[in-house]
């Protein structure tokens, strides 16, 4: 009788335990591979999405001669909107961009038989017939693309375009002919995408190997990065501190280090912090984004009074909001003397806070694309940049129905937009 119930146990001990493979925790690895697959399903479900992809399709293949029939009221739309005229405000054209946003959604068919990448790039059909760079192509462009996007949006204290982010950057590879800084941007964005998307166990792979690719850059490719192409880079030295070293494994520390936070990894996160605040240091740098980063790191180390001395000096900085200053104070006034229990405001704020900071600090979005770029061929980007942007922002308004422009604009621009989808 023993050995008999010896021998059942010994048989069913391979069955239990093969059954409970799937109470077992996940890997980091696993659940990186099942953020990805969400990712890509997330494209595919997003409603956002379907008005935004059908809108550059049309102005891509506006470039088309003739263009599809189906494009042309569209165009005509769009064409209404001056979308390549610098707009001071949208809100006086939200009812004609709402009515846009409805036409696009119900031309939805589009997409079943035409795809953007298709049609000339977005540049050619805006901007001018022929590319700005010579590794100027379709990844490239929608990697420059949604970097831009992301920064107009920060700029202007909006809520980044998560499900446009993750669309563009799923078409945007790194090419082995790109310069070697969009190769390691192409790295890095990902991973700030996948973060801001919720999607944090893929942006720990990616951001991780942002970190270990920089440090492994040979000679020739370190004198690629600091020799262009840009247009001047010598005029903004805040540009030009992203070809040193420091500065970009400084940024890979930061948006790592955010991402445990998120992770409930608070250990790592301020040992990331600590390492961004030594590359700063080795690049000689002082400004909103080291203030910030000391002020988190004091106050873990429950440093109280230094943790505020940092604020403080954030707290008189130029390029913040009145408002932000003004908080920032009155965390530094209340901190002094306290012995524990402070948080400042969340990570993930922090960082669209000290992006804008710095945004602001390197003249803002425009001052930078005409460094890029140079004056002429910035301000046609600007213009639609932000056309683009406020769309975006529409369709993020209205999948959500949460944020309002104004008085007259925010409910009833939404109840409009519903009033156009009914028919």
């Amino acid at each position: 009788m023993q050995r008999r119930a010896v021998l059942v146990t010994a048989l069913a001990l391979p069955l239990g335990m093969a059954g409970c493979r799937g109470c077992l925790p996940l890997s980091d690895a696993e659940r990186a591979r099942r953020e990805r697959e969400a990712a890509k399903q997330r494209i595919e479900s997003s409603l956002t999405l379907v008005p935004y992809r059908v809108l550059k399709t049309v102005l891509r293949g506006s470039k088309v001669t003739p263009p599809p029939p189906e494009f042309v009221a569209l165009l005509a739309q769009i064409e209404a909107l001056e979308v390549q005229k610098p707009q001071v405000e949208w809100t006086a054209k939200t009812q004609q961009l709402v009515a846009l946003v409805a036409a696009l959604y119900r031309a939805r068919s589009i997409l079943k038989t035409a795809d953007e990448d298709r049609y000339p790039l977005l540049w050619q059909a805006l901007v001018s017939p022929t590319v700005p760079l010579p590794f100027y192509d379709g990844p490239a462009e929608h990697l420059l693309l949604a970097t831009a996007l992301l920064a107009t949006d920060a700029a202007l204290n909006k809520d980044p375009l998560t499900d446009v982010l993750v669309y563009e950057l799923s078409r945007a590879p790194a090419q082995e002919r790109w310069p070697v800084a969009l190769r390691l941007w192409s790295q890095a964005a990902r991973g700030l995408m996948y973060m801001l998307a919720g999607y944090h166990y893929a942006a720990e792979e990616e951001l991780t190997a942002y970190l270990k690719t920089v440090p492994e850059l040979g000679a020739a490719a370190w004198q690629q990065l600091q020799n262009g192409p840009y247009h001047d880079l010598k005029g903004s030295v805040v540009l030009a501190l992203f070809t040193q070293t420091p500065v970009l494994l400084a940024v890979g520390y930061l948006m790592r280090a955010v991402n445990r936070f998120e992770l409930d990894r608070s250990d790592a996160a301020y040992d990331d912090l600590e390492a961004m605040l030594q590359q700063l240091g080795a690049a000689g740098i002082d400004n909103e984004l080291s203030q910030w980063a000391w002020a988190m790191v004091h106050i873990h180390r429950k440093r109280y009074d230094a943790a505020a001395d940092d604020l403080t000096r954030l707290g008189q900085s130029p390029y913040l909001s009145a408002a932000e200053r003004m908080e920032i104070v009155r965390c530094s006034e209340t901190m002094r003397g306290m012995s524990g229990g402070f948080v400042l405001f969340g990570a993930s704020r922090a960082q669209l806070v000290i992006v804008r900071a710095l945004i602001a600090r390197a003249g803002g979005v425009q001052n930078i694309l005409m460094q890029l770029l140079g004056p002429a061929d910035a301000a046609k980007v600007y213009a639609p940049l932000s056309f683009l942007s406020e769309v975006g922002q529409q369709l993020q308004q209205g999948a959500h129905g949460a944020l309002q422009q104004g008085e007259e604009l925010g409910e009833k621009g939404l109840r409009y937009l519903k009033d156009q989808l009914k028919r």
